[in-house]
């Protein structure tokens, strides 16, 4: 499934740059992710033994990226609509996931770690529901921000699950 989505991302990027070619390319971009997260889906949901909480906790890193990416794309005027289903299917998986970590999340310095993480979570979302007071209230400033201090509390937390296992 990725070879000709692949093929079509070459020929796109071979073209001159146009805002019709963003919207193309978004959209593409959309489905190469989503075939991705069709594969990382099915494997967490086999629970295999080597699909661990820190497999998840890169998943949750990328759910967080694609949402920053999606509000970005959309305040530029790319592929609004696909921007606002993705961000809202991003939210609903970003959340789920959470709630499984928090039980794989045992020792003292990952429940500290898991804090953190959920801490950003509060002011990405914070700024995501304010997006339409724009670059005026320093919001999408602090997505961003916020956005890469989630990246970090991952790195942490994932840091500290292979640790323990």
């Amino acid at each position: 499934a990725l070879g000709p989505a692949w093929q079509r991302a070459r020929d796109l990027l071979a073209a001159a740059p146009t805002p019709a070619l963003l919207d193309r390319l978004l959209v593409l971009d959309n489905q190469l992710l989503g075939i991705a997260n069709e594969a990382s889906t099915h494997l967490l949901r086999l629970n295999l033994a080597d699909v661990t909480a820190t497999d998840t906790t890169a998943r949750m890193a990328m759910l967080s990226q694609r949402i920053a990416k999606f509000h970005f794309a959309a305040l530029w005027g790319v592929a609004p609509k696909l921007a606002a289903s993705q961000i809202a299917r991003a939210r609903q998986d970003f959340l789920g996931l959470q709630k499984g970590l928090q039980s794989a999340a045992r020792a003292p310095g990952q429940q500290e770690a898991l804090g953190a993480l959920q801490s950003q979570w509060v002011f990405f979302e914070a700024a995501l529901e304010n997006a339409s007071l724009g670059a005026e209230a320093g919001l999408h400033v602090r997505l961003a921000r916020a956005s890469e201090a989630i990246l970090r509390a991952f790195d942490e937390l994932g840091a500290r699950l292979v640790r323990s296992a």
